[in-house]
């Protein structure tokens, strides 16, 4: 029997907050009337994150709030006090980062890997942008903040605390120059073999392997690959040629609503949108959540930020009929006054902005408008009504915040006009 909560109490978990600390508070919780504890996300979030929404591995605990064990013993604890666990779940986005499995594995495979269906990039023009340079690219090149290393996990760059991995396919770039001068003819041998083996090349897991062993085994080669290395970041030009060669390309920030072409969370540029509405991602994304609420540790669900999704409506069915239609689910929804949950949204209701809404009226004297009003006319001499000003502001918005999202949408959309006769020969801006 589905359970529906009646007072929920909302925890932040991190690593100063953890299941453990949680567990100990909930006799306290249940005194003061609380039905349910209603949980941050608990998945594993970038390190150090204090709020979770930077999810990195959705199959997974986050190791700085404890373990499966630990949460286990909470949901025990709950259950001994007659609460349930609501938990806060992130389908939308998730962090851009190296310890993301994903983002790495498109960083370094481009269009080829088995992600690239999995979050939301446009690679009409070849290339991944990343906009995350503190300064222009080449400036950013030519003060040093850009290197180039390698460890038992392959070549990459390093930009500051973010690591950029190598497409393999641009290795034997490195490596050839290793064979020059390289005194250890067995493993100068292994080096060409892997060089001039496509089958190889084309398996990147492989071929880092085989490099680690060969570096690990002769130190000359290890002292070649060293000195190439050392080379290539004394050297701007060669730096240069080796990114050029990559799937992405690094840009300067202040670029990102411009050139930027994945979908963010907002104008967000380290979190990425996830095609969650793909029934191969639904599973993958979810099927740690769905052995939690199987197995009774997670009693409900609230969902964050639903109207990112692509396609909340059809989540939402694909989430109640893994489910079914009794399980208690919530969303993130933010309703204007007036504005109703739509009914195609299979979910219990919304997590209740707009009652805050309506009760934080109650706590305010209408008459204060007025005079609000009047000091802000009067301070800044600004006559248009409030109406007008939220409209210009919502332009101002998409046209310097979202340029790039705005020009993806109409090149989409010309696409499509193509096929109409009475359209086709419309701009792209003009069909915005």
């Amino acid at each position: 029997m589905a359970r529906i909560p009646v007072a929920t109490y909302r925890l932040q978990f991190n690593a100063r907050f953890t299941l453990q600390d949680a567990r100990k508070i909930v006799p306290y919780l249940r005194e003061l009337g609380i039905s349910d504890l209603y949980a941050s996300p608990l998945l594993r979030a970038r390190k150090g994150s204090t709020h979770g929404y930077d999810v990195v591995d959705t199959n997974m605990i986050n190791p700085e709030l404890g373990t499966l064990d630990d949460l286990t013993e909470l949901r025990g604890e709950l259950d001994r006090h007659d609460m349930g666990l609501l938990l806060d779940i992130v389908p939308n986005h998730m962090a851009v980062s190296h310890e993301n499995a994903w983002w790495m594995s498109l960083l370094e495979n481009g269009q080829n890997s088995r992600f690239r269906h999995y979050v939301d990039i446009d690679w009409r023009d070849g290339k991944l942008i990343l906009p995350i340079l503190g300064q222009p690219y080449g400036a950013a090149l030519e003060a040093g903040e850009i290197r180039l290393g390698s460890d038992a996990d392959g070549f990459f760059f390093t930009y500051y605390e973010t690591r950029l991995p190598l497409a393999a396919q641009t290795y034997h770039l490195l490596l050839r120059q290793s064979l020059d001068g390289l005194d250890d003819e067995a493993a100068a041998a292994e080096i060409r073999d892997l060089v001039e083996n496509d089958s190889v090349i084309a398996n990147s897991r492989f071929l880092k392997d085989a490099i680690s062993r060969v570096r690990e085994q002769s130190p000359a080669f290890r002292s070649a690959l060293d000195a190439v290395i050392e080379r290539c970041n004394a050297d701007v030009d060669t730096l240069d040629a080796l990114l050029e060669a990559q799937v992405f390309r690094l840009a300067y920030w202040r670029i990102a609503s411009e050139t930027i072409n994945y979908r963010r969370f907002f104008d967000i540029t380290d979190l990425v949108g996830v095609h969650v509405d793909n029934p191969e991602v639904f599973e993958l994304h979810n099927q740690f959540i769905f052995g939690l609420i199987a197995e009774d540790v997670v009693t409900g669900l609230r969902i964050d930020h639903i109207d990112g999704l692509r396609d909340p409506v059809k989540y939402l069915a694909m989430l109640q009929m893994r489910l079914g239609d009794g399980f208690h689910v919530v969303v993130e929804k933010i309703l204007q006054r007036g504005e109703r949950l739509p009914a195609s949204f299979r979910c219990a209701g919304t997590t209740g902005y707009d009652f805050i809404d309506a009760a934080n009226a109650v706590c305010i004297d209408p008459a204060g408008l007025r005079k609000l009003t009047d000091a802000y006319r009067a301070y800044t001499g600004l006559t248009a009504s409030y109406e007008d000003v939220v409209y210009e502001r919502k332009k101002q918005a998409i046209e310097q915040l979202f340029a790039g999202e705005m020009r993806a949408l109409g090149t989409t959309l010309g696409q499509l006009a193509d096929a109409d006769r009475n359209a086709r020969d419309f701009a792209p801006t003009e069909l915005l």
